[in-house]
């Protein structure tokens, strides 16, 4: 540290001195000016500067801003700390220069902002603009100003401490701005200074620059981090892919980021970038099959920040550069797809959503394996745009995410292995097939030859893009329906139950099949009612059709088997059961499903009347609270009993007949109310149970039912 601290030469500075001898270059490695973001934070920090600097020159008290390092490249200071800083002083020199008519001595290439084109054009209009009174929407107002802009961060940023400027100067008369322009531009009175700190080691590279402020202890981000070695080892192995890299990674790509979450970006934005680089890397690695370090990062439960960039380059050279360029085509889809803010919302909130801030908890979808095979369902997109040499089409993406979502929503990834196979069949697919979905049928046998992609998910993704094809107007239908989220894009069952097999049979159905998803709508609103299941064995035709096994029945909540309401409606059985109630609510009440499902449901006969089996059955379809119970685990029949069992591998059985018969009225059942028994066999058991304030001692014995009121409990 000693050597790189010998290389720094020192020497306090004001802005004017430092803009007189030489441009002030901000590169493209640079972020953009920030100072206009929203947050509380960031708008107290605002306001408290310019005070600062403000009361500076007014009571003429010294005010030293610290450090500010940079080297210097021919005939410009680059900035590597202090950027906002001098944007800053910059603005503060802009203002006082137009409002005490100085502006003359503005120098327009004397402070360049190339972090991005459009704020290097707006400071050199801003400096020609001949404007003595002063107002930021005038700004915006004049022709040069281009509402585009707006969406410009350093462009927003600089506008928003200007008015900041403005207002806390405004109602000063022209002789005080014109004294205050005389101190900030005099060698001797200024004020305000800094110190600054020329990095003159020979060292030409900001991102070996980066890595020198690190060392002398200035903490850089893990990002930063990244950013600097990959930048170093692009130049040494294919600076094209660098270029592509640096001219949007501080710029449109940052903005989209921190755009996610606004509010909460400052916090989280820089580790989400740096999970969402990491991820896209390891997706080319897996995909390609080269799995060693990646299996032993897992091995030793190495997690993000435990992994640097030296790791990366044990990978294939030339798999890294694929990952390098998987970046490029992930940012730059998302960056177009982001132009569409409705679809981008719905996008964010499934995939990119990566705050939770009630619980002061970073979190996001990518970390998840299907979170990381949607990533590569968009960079597999990009891809094929750049091979193709194609420009981007927002609804050809639409498409080809719509159907990728559906696959990875309903498949089973639980391992790298999984994960490796998914990534490997996204990454065959065809351009052609990617880039128009149309052609999605060709890719069939390829698709279900992915282990982890559902058979008949692929044949409904195929027969539902048929119908598309045939008739452009369903689109919206089916997406509509696919949004019920209970379903994961799983809906065949609702153009089963409207007999339509192929594509030739949707003439006439709009209205049929926009009744039946608003009825499924309702009848799942509330999954804790567990509505649409209970109405689903409400039409059953025997009491047996409800368990797809003796001992076991669907439950509320999809799981690993499947066995749910979404397995029930894959079957004939199930499809039929909502065929009768689709049926008899047209009978009833017409195009009310919520009235209807209360009817059916509220006048379910309670009996105990009919096998163990039946009884139960009734059970389940009045008592939603003993749907949610035996969601937990499952029940089984022994003799003419019906044992529940909480969990599947221990022994805690509620006995249901007794049960049903001591509670009287199951429509008051409460989870917590269940009583828990052991017995070590299942001729015989007893448990305790409180109700209402009494204890009561069960017993069941040879059939016999004997509910006895502990007097002395």
């Amino acid at each position: 540290m000693s050597n790189i601290m010998q290389t720094m030469k020192g020497r306090i500075s004001t802005f004017w001195r430092l803009y007189n001898e030489k441009a002030i270059y901000i590169p493209k490695i640079q972020r953009d000016y920030v100072q206009g973001r929203k947050s509380v934070q960031v708008i107290s920090n605002r306001g408290e500067f310019v005070t600062q600097l403000i009361n500076a020159l007014e009571n003429e008290t010294p005010l030293m801003l610290n450090f500010i390092y940079g080297y210097n490249d021919e005939n410009r200071f680059v900035p590597i700390d202090g950027q906002q800083r001098l944007t800053t002083l910059y603005l503060l020199h802009i203002y006082l220069a137009k409002v005490s008519g100085k502006s003359d001595q503005l120098k327009d290439q004397n402070f360049i902002y190339d972090t991005r084109y459009t704020t290097k054009t707006f400071f050199e209009k801003l400096i020609g603009w001949d404007q003595n009174e002063w107002n930021v929407e005038t700004i915006k107002d004049m022709s040069w100003y281009s509402a585009d802009w707006d969406n410009d961060q350093s462009i927003h940023s600089c506008c928003s401490m200007l008015q900041e400027i403005h207002q806390q100067m405004k109602g000063k008369t022209s002789d005080v701005y014109e004294q205050y322009f005389r101190m900030l531009t005099s060698e001797t009175e200024c004020p305000i200074t800094f110190m600054l700190c020329d990095i003159s080691d020979g060292v030409d590279k900001p991102n070996q620059l980066y890595i020198r402020m690190n060392a002398r202890g200035k903490q850089l981000t893990a990002l930063e981090n990244f950013k600097a070695d990959m930048y170093s080892y692009l130049d040494e192995k294919d600076r094209n892919i660098k270029q592509c890299l640096v001219g949007n990674m501080d710029g449109d790509w940052l903005d989209l980021l921190w755009n996610l979450e606004p509010d909460l970006a400052e916090k989280y934005c820089d580790v989400f970038y740096r999970e969402l680089l990491h991820w896209i890397i390891v997706n080319r690695f897996t995909a390609d099959k080269d799995l060693k370090v990646l299996l032993d990062w897992l091995e030793k439960g190495k997690d993000i920040d435990q992994i640097y960039f030296e790791e990366y380059k044990k990978f294939d050279e030339a798999t890294l550069m694929d990952a390098f360029r998987d970046m490029h085509y992930t940012l730059n889809v998302l960056s177009e797809v982001s132009k569409d803010p409705p679809y981008f919302k719905e996008l964010k909130n499934v995939f990119f959503r990566y705050m939770d801030d009630k619980r002061n908890k970073y979190s996001t979808p990518i970390n998840t394996y299907p979170g990381r095979a949607r990533l590569f369902a968009v960079a597999k997109f990009g891809r094929a745009l750049s091979d193709e040499k194609q420009c981007f089409d927002r609804n050809k993406f639409k498409a080809w995410y719509r159907i990728m979502n559906n696959l990875i929503s309903n498949a089973e990834i639980n391992n790298v292995g999984d994960m490796q196979k998914v990534l490997e069949g996204i990454k065959e697919i065809s351009n052609s097939i990617v880039l128009d979905v149309s052609q999605i049928a060709a890719a069939e046998k390829q698709l279900k030859d992915i282990p982890t992609f559902k058979k008949h998910i692929v044949e409904e993704e195929i027969f539902k893009q048929k119908i598309i094809d045939t008739d452009g107007k369903w689109k919206t239908r089916i997406e509509k329906a696919e949004k019920i989220s209970f379903f994961s894009g799983e809906i065949r069952f609702i153009f089963n139950a409207l007999d339509i097999t192929d594509e030739h049979k949707i003439s006439n159905q709009e209205n049929n099949f926009d009744n039946v998803v608003k009825a499924v709508e309702a009848w799942i609103e509330k999954t804790k009612e567990c509505t649409l299941l209970r109405l689903l064995y409400a039409n059953m035709k025997t009491a047996e059709d409800c368990f797809y096994e003796e001992s076991r029945f669907y439950v509320n909540v999809e799981r690993h088997n499947n066995y749910d309401v979404r397995g029930l409606l894959r079957e004939e059985k199930g499809v039929a059961a909502l065929k009768s109630a689709l049926d008899e609510m047209k009978a009833s009440y017409a195009n009310n499903p919520e009235d209807y499902a209360k009817g059916e449901l509220d006048t379910s006969q309670l009996s105990l009347g009919g096998s163990p089996l039946e009884v139960f059955v009734r059970h389940l379809i009045y008592c939603p609270e003993l749907i949610e119970f035996c969601e937990q685990g499952r029940f089984f029949k022994y003799g003419e009993k019906i044992y529940l069992i909480k969990g599947r591998y221990h022994q805690n059985m509620p006995e249901y007949i007794s049960y049903v018969k001591f509670i009287k009225n199951p429509s008051l059942i409460k989870v917590n109310e269940l009583p828990n028994a052991y017995s070590d066999t299942l001729s015989s058991h007893k448990y305790d149970y409180e109700k209402n304030g009494k204890q009561y001692k069960i017993e069941y014995q040879n059939e016999e039912y004997n509910p006895c009121e502990l007097k002395n409990a």
